[in-house]
């Protein structure tokens, strides 16, 4: 399919952007939050089972009650809007639905590109892809009027703050806009980028021959900023009335660096830095921060061109909001935070993680410790323990977190912790602002069953209490236990036989081991297979009898003739073998006695009284 260009890559890129402060390649409308939008509802989403990519959607809006929205959704297809809480999400039919919460589901349309439709930032608009064969058409909605194909065969599309602008590339690379109402126009040719901008006036794109360009729809102006690779997923940067940008040009991927531009609307592009690795520009477009290659953070305010050395052996580091803040830590795990104009505070050591809220910091240490502080004058307390994760959204007013007993809370702004759930049900994941952020641990339970692969003729039993049984051809039977086990959200690591392995759910009927799938199996099909391994390991071998008088009869059966014995020394060669109803294995050989009549012959097989070379 042609998706593998931009499309499929564009929910891993807005999820990765939603949780990283400073990230550039998503567009520029869609991310907008209003600064007073308190974003504390969440979706409860529980699968059919482990693997599976369906299952039943829930919703809560703060601190009402649960309520279920529909069942057989698919998994990460769902969204729903800041303002006016409306639920967009997908089927396992790949129906597209809107939910309102005190309202039926709407039916938007059937054959959807799943992971297609989004929101526009003003809620008025849907866009979303159908498909059409092995191509796929684009169709844009406003809320409460019929839907309407915008085109054929698209690669990739965005929209304006407000809906009313629609940017797409089509299958032969052409950028086009439509307007609401208006005719579509062609912006421009083998484009392989395109970055819209919150003004819905003006977007950026990149050309397949790496060129850069600014372009003012209204105006009809274009601008080439480059002619060199620019680095285009994470380090582009518009400010929120679209005046000024800020960019990774003569970007080396090989290297992850390149040198750092800024561009005024209607001036020429500035030099800031060289060799740098990340950036970040406030959303007002005063102040950027850098990383170089040699790990030194520096800060930049734009205007009066006046660059500040921060500190040196620095990782990584997230900006306040406003821009008028950063924290950073250094290659010794100690976070520090400084604030324009003032001098840097250090905050933490020890730090496993750490965002910053409107006016203060949340750190997670190493130990699972969760601290706040809510303020710069106020020192950090000491919030809860034993914490698995945390994430601050709407603006930094909001705080999710939740512990080893997947109980989840929710800080909104100054106010006191507020429990949300009290843990996760069997197969239950949490998504907040459209992002996964909590999911229930594989248990043994989950990967326990009869399990076979075909490619090395191997099956293995795996018990709830972590017992492990291999029945391989080449090598036989052996149990073992499972020590050291670890579960995750899509795995499980534990050390059998002192080599370590890691088990995950493909589906219901599905396992893999390390890099080798397993399908499950019921108990009379691995006795099957134990039965064909028997017979090929008795069928035309050498059989040496190593008792005395082993009853030889006329057929695979102790009440048919009597046909004499075999006595300790004598061989059989195996030509057939047979299992009874009693489970028994026969063994068929056959002679020519003196008068050279040929001669069949069956008896029992006795592990005891028998030996194969």
């Amino acid at each position: 399919m042609k998706k593998t260009k931009l499309t499929v890559l564009l929910p891993i890129i807005l999820i990765i952007c939603l949780l990283s402060v400073g990230c550039g390649a998503a567009s520029g409308g869609s991310t907008t939050i209003a600064e007073e939008t308190i974003l504390d509802e969440i979706f409860i989403f529980k699968s059919n089972g482990p693997g599976s990519s369906t299952g039943d959607l829930y919703f809560i809006d703060g601190d009402k009650e649960k309520i279920k929205i529909d069942s057989d959704v698919l998994n990460s297809t769902f969204q729903v809007t800041p303002e006016d809480k409306k639920i967009l999400y997908v089927t396992e039919d790949n129906t597209l639905y809107l939910k309102e919460t005190d309202k039926e589901k709407e039916k938007i349309t059937s054959d959807v590109y799943p992971y297609s439709a989004r929101f526009s930032a003003d809620e008025s608009t849907i866009v979303f892809e159908k498909a059409d064969y092995d191509s796929y058409d684009l169709y844009v909605k406003k809320i409460g009027q019929d839907k309407e194909k915008i085109a054929s065969d698209t690669e990739y599309f965005d929209l304006s703050w407000d809906g009313n602008s629609v940017f797409y590339i089509d299958s032969e690379d052409n950028l086009y806009i439509k307007n609401h109402d208006q005719d579509k126009e062609k912006i421009a040719s083998d484009v392989s980028f395109i970055y819209p901008c919150s003004d819905g006036e003006t977007i950026l794109y990149i050309n397949n021959d790496d060129n850069f360009y600014y372009k003012n729809i209204v105006e009809d102006e274009k601008v080439k900023l480059s002619s060199e690779p620019v680095e285009q997923y994470y380090n582009i940067f518009v400010s929120d009335d679209s005046e000024m940008i800020t960019y990774l040009d003569e970007y080396d991927y090989l290297k992850s660096r390149g040198e750092l531009y800024s561009y005024e609307v209607g001036e020429e592009p500035q030099k800031l830095a060289s060799d740098v690795s990340s950036h970040y520009m406030s959303r007002n477009g005063k102040y950027v921060y850098y990383l170089n290659d040699e790990e030194e953070l520096y800060a930049i305010d734009i205007k009066s061109d006046e660059k500040e050395k921060i500190a040196t052996d620095v990782v990584s580091i997230i900006t306040s909001h406003n821009g008028t803040s950063i924290a950073y830590l250094d290659t010794d795990d100690i976070l520090y935070v400084k604030e324009t104009g003032k001098e840097k505070e250090k905050l933490a050591t020890d730090v496993l993680k750490w965002d910053l809220t409107g006016d203060g910091a949340v750190i997670l240490n190493n130990d699972n410790e969760l601290y706040i502080k809510r303020n710069r004058s106020e020192e950090k307390e000491h919030l809860a323990d034993s914490i698995e994760d945390f994430l601050v959204v709407s603006n930094g007013t909001c705080l999710y977190y939740y512990n080893d007993n997947d109980e989840l809370y929710v800080i909104e702004k100054d106010q006191e912790p507020r429990m949300i759930m009290d843990g996760l049900d069997k197969n239950e994941n949490v998504h907040i602002q459209n992002s996964l952020f909590m999911q229930t641990k594989l248990s043994l339970e989950d990967i326990s069953g009869i399990w076979k692969n075909d490619y090395y003729d191997e099956i293995i039993t795996i018990s709830d209490d972590g017992t492990v049984s291999v029945d391989s051809f080449e090598y036989g039977a052996y149990e073992g236990q499972m020590m050291n086990v670890e579960p995750f959200s899509d795995s499980i690591s534990a050390t059998i036989f002192d080599e370590e392995y890691t088990f995950s759910v493909n589906d219901e009927n599905s396992i893999r081991i390390d890099y080798d799938d397993y399908y499950r199996i019921d108990e009379d099909e691995y006795r099957e297979w134990q039965d064909e391994q028997m017979k090929y390991t008795l069928l035309y071998e050498v059989v040496f009898i190593t008792g005395d008088n082993v009853t030889c009869y006329a057929n695979h059966d102790a009440g048919s003739e009597y046909m004499g014995f075999y006595s300790y020394g004598d061989e059989l060669y195996v030509e057939d073998v047979y299992k009874d109803d009693s489970g028994a294995f026969w063994l068929m050989g056959s002679f020519y006695d003196d008068y050279w009549n040929y001669t069949e012959i069956w008896l029992p097989f006795d592990s005891e009284l028998m030996f194969i070379e």
